[in-house]
């Protein structure tokens, strides 16, 4: 007989993480991925929300760019996960232009996870000394809603 095999489908989207004229904005992958995209400016010492995800989105991925006013610069990702109650935040690959040293560095801020109504909120506060504004922008790639099977 005539064997058929189910081919995946493959989506592409580009974003410049650099490009904060576009603001926030959301696009849906099928019922499995929600990629999302954030740019907020925040003063050094202040705490501020820069990612927001529905709490029936169970993992997630963001990419992080941060700018200061003084030229330096950091990318890294981030990796979360919650069951409802917990969340767990990973920061991992932390490239930087503020510090060329091979060791990891401080970085340019600080981050925080917590829930917030039916959101999980990732807050960032950007580290004194290093310029007086930080701008952030985020990708962020949200997977396996709850409830949802073969994911």
């Amino acid at each position: 007989g005539v064997q058929t095999c189910a081919l995946p489908i493959f989506s592409t989207i580009a974003y410049d993480l650099r490009d904060n004229i576009a603001g926030v904005g959301t696009t849906t992958i099928g019922n499995i991925a929600k990629l999302n995209t954030s740019y907020t400016r925040i003063p050094v010492g202040v705490s501020s929300a820069i990612v927001s995800i529905a709490n029936t989105i169970t993992s997630a991925k963001i990419l992080v760019e941060i700018g200061s006013d003084s030229n330096t610069y950091e990318f890294e990702e981030l990796t979360l996960i919650h069951d409802g109650s917990n969340i767990q935040l990973l920061n991992y690959g932390q490239l930087t232009t503020h510090s060329l040293e091979q060791d990891s560095s401080s970085g340019l801020g600080t981050y925080n996870a917590y829930y917030s109504g039916s959101n999980i909120i990732i807050d960032f506060k950007p580290t004194a000394g290093i310029g007086t504004t930080m701008t952030v922008n985020t990708i962020q790639v949200g997977i396996a809603k709850i409830g949802r099977a073969h994911v």
